[in-house]
């Protein structure tokens, strides 16, 4: 009888539980999502001109990075469908030399894009889009991975 009652208790606690984690999840109100077009253009202040301007080149980067994401997918998923088989080394080896190239393209695009932005920036901006880059590359929070104490000799 003591274990009956002592198994009833625990469900009875773990069904509650699971009521109020699953309220919890639902009643979760969603936060508003920043779009990164969006959020650029309203950090820079940028006028009517310039946001013409900058449509254009989100629009043209938008293209340039699906296409690189494209043909970067379709490499990743050539290397992996050899993981099966006694894999070429020469195979693996020119999949990974293109993705690297692609990789490659790819930051390069970023980088010009950039370039692009701050050419169309006033001085001020300009000041503002290198904070806005360098919070983004060196964002502040709590580090990613293990406690350095935690972390494995190299």
């Amino acid at each position: 009888m003591r274990k009956n009652t002592i198994v009833l208790v625990a469900l009875i606690f773990l069904i509650v539980m699971n009521g109020i984690l699953l309220y919890l999840v639902v009643q979760k109100p969603e936060r508003p999502r920043r779009h990164p077009r969006t959020f650029l253009a309203k950090e820079l202040a940028l006028d009517a001109q310039q946001l013409e301007q900058y449509e254009v080149l989100e629009k043209d980067h938008h293209r340039k990075i699906r296409a690189l994401d494209d043909r970067f997918k379709r490499l990743k998923g050539d290397l992996f469908r050899n993981l099966g088989e006694r894999a070429d080394g020469k195979v693996v080896d020119s999949l990974t030399q293109l993705i690297g190239q692609l990789s490659q393209e790819r930051e390069l695009e970023l980088f010009g894009h950039f370039s692009d932005i701050e050419r169309i920036c006033t001085p001020e901006q300009k000041e503002k889009l290198k904070q806005l880059v360098a919070g983004a590359l060196h964002p502040k929070g709590p580090p990613h991975g293990p406690p350095p104490h935690d972390r494995p000799p190299r």
